[in-house]
């Protein structure tokens, strides 16, 4: 009986796109972009073969079998396939460790295409599986993906390596590729690279600790609801941001306000509106703690009972590097340390790493909890999303040392020394202007509001609403600066 394995691996990004998101299961460990052909390549001394090749060998010398393991990279040294399932791969004369392996469209970079879709990489121990590739079976050891967002790949087209976690032994290698997919090179070690990268990676500043167990949608439910913790508005704290795209769009969500709401999900989350040299997301609390641990992600519920959008939950947004910072007056911000989202390794809560869910991380220093008056996450990307900060730890000083009667976290919001009593928002008041718009609506339909700058585009505002048989009534705010914007009501069909 003729023994093997397979790989799976899944590409689905935009042919044109320059950034991409990789996805991995348990199993396998990416190790790098790009790069050079690996010292301890064996592909080359193998035999290349294929099902079949674009044009029958009509565009030979650029496109040949023999390609994919003569030790050139780019479009011109390359292997296209001729129908749905083609492959190509590499066989030997003898059993071969393969712990790593590596492949691409184009290492060169200079073509994008060909490069979405599902590929399977299978394993096989035949004597001759240059002769006899067609004839033997196929068992899936890991899949990988790679999406259009942000991530730790920068383009789809490019080298990728990857480490098998637990060595194979075969004599043969075989990618099934997406119909039309294009492979320039194939690598194969028998010794894992030491240099791979986990899906999440931490670095600490001098003094500080920063720790992750392995959680992973801790919390993770349906309704949405956050637990108690010491960042909830409910208690106290306070939150601001270097911006909100919320009110650029006319939306009443993606604001600093959704930061500790208490609900998880996409209609709860907060996104910036990407101005500024940082981006960041703060909690200000009423008086400085001692922080044990803090907690964030991208959409951790579906939060359906309070009208979650797009689709429901989402995983985008999510991928790169956050900063974790602490500050003690409010003004001045310290790094404790960065995490970085590299990969996705399942969409599970509580398996493998999942980018856009909860995660928390302990938080130290030399004595314990990193004291703090707020905590503050400086954002990967200009369109990073984040549905909640949570914080636990103890508490510290007085809340309002000062004496004032307002606490230090909301005159720090407010643009107010905590530190002096004179200075404090007593008699200050605030008038917003508001548009206030109404439709009638059936009691047999649901509609959506759209709004529009120029009368060209319309905007997605609100969704789903459902017909009451009378009129409905909204109030949208209208801030110094913005553009005049008009609303419209449609059915939905």
């Amino acid at each position: 009986m003729k023994t093997s394995q397979t790989l799976t691996l899944l590409f689905l990004t935009l042919a044109s796109c320059l950034r991409a998101e990789l996805v991995l299961s348990p199993g396998l460990t990416f190790v790098m972009e790009g790069g050079v052909l690996d010292a301890g390549n064996i592909a080359n001394t193998g035999t290349a073969f294929a099902k079949d090749l674009i044009g029958g060998g009509a565009y030979a010398p650029t496109h040949t079998i023999p390609n994919v393991n003569n030790g050139s990279y780019g479009n011109g040294s390359s292997w296209i396939g001729d129908s749905a399932g083609s492959y190509v791969g590499i066989g030997f004369s003898s059993s071969q460790t393969i712990a790593s392996f590596a492949f691409g469209r184009d290492n060169t970079n200079a073509l994008l295409d060909r490069s979405a879709g599902t590929y399977t990489i299978q394993t096989t121990s035949d004597s001759d599986p240059a002769t006899n590739h067609a004839s033997v079976s196929w068992t899936t050891i890991g899949t990988l993906s790679l999406f259009s967002g942000t991530g730790v790949v920068a383009s789809s087209a490019k080298r990728h390596q990857y480490n098998i976690d637990t060595p194979v032994s075969a004599t043969g290698l075989r990618i099934i590729a997406p119909d039309g997919a294009a492979i320039d090179e194939i690598e194969i070690m028998t010794s894992a690279s030491p240099t791979s990268v986990g899906p999440v990676t931490i670095n600490t500043s001098p003094g500080f600790i920063v720790a992750w167990d392995g959680n992973d949608g801790d919390n993770f439910n349906a309704a949405g609801i956050v637990p108690d913790n010491l960042a909830l508005a409910s208690n106290g704290a306070v939150a601001i941001s270097s911006g909100d795209l919320g009110p650029l769009i006319f939306v009443p969500f993606h604001r600093a306000h959704n930061l500790n709401d208490g609900h998880y999900g996409n209609a709860n989350s907060w996104i910036g509106d990407g101005a500024g040299p940082t981006l960041f997301a703060s909690v200000i609390l009423p008086s400085v703690h001692e922080i044990t641990s803090i907690a964030f992600g991208r959409d951790n519920g579906l939060d359906e009972a309070n009208g979650d959008c797009c689709g429901g939950q989402l995983r985008d947004r999510s991928g790169g590097t956050y900063l974790i910072q602490r500050t003690l007056n409010g003004v001045a911000w310290q790094t404790v340390g960065t995490v970085t989202f590299n990969y996705l390794q399942d969409d599970i809560p509580g398996g493998g790493f999942t980018p856009h869910l909860r995660h928390e991380f302990e938080l130290g220093d030399e004595s314990g909890g990193v004291d703090a008056l707020g905590m503050r996450l400086v954002t990967p990307n200009a369109d990073t999303a984040i549905d909640e900060i949570e914080l636990t730890g103890t508490p510290g000083i007085d809340p309002d040392p000062d004496g004032d009667g307002y606490f230090s976290n909301v005159e720090i919001a407010l643009g107010y020394n905590p530190n002096d009593s004179a200075s404090n928002p007593e008699g200050n008041p605030d008038i917003e202007l508001a548009l206030e718009f109404s439709f009638y609506a059936s009691s047999r339909k649901s509609y959506r509001i759209e709004s529009t700058i120029d009368q060209m585009t319309w905007n997605l505002v609100e969704n789903n609403i459902a017909g009451t048989g009378g009129e409905i009534r909204r109030c949208y705010f209208q801030h110094p600066g913005d553009p005049i914007r008009s609303y419209r009501a449609v059915a939905l069909p």
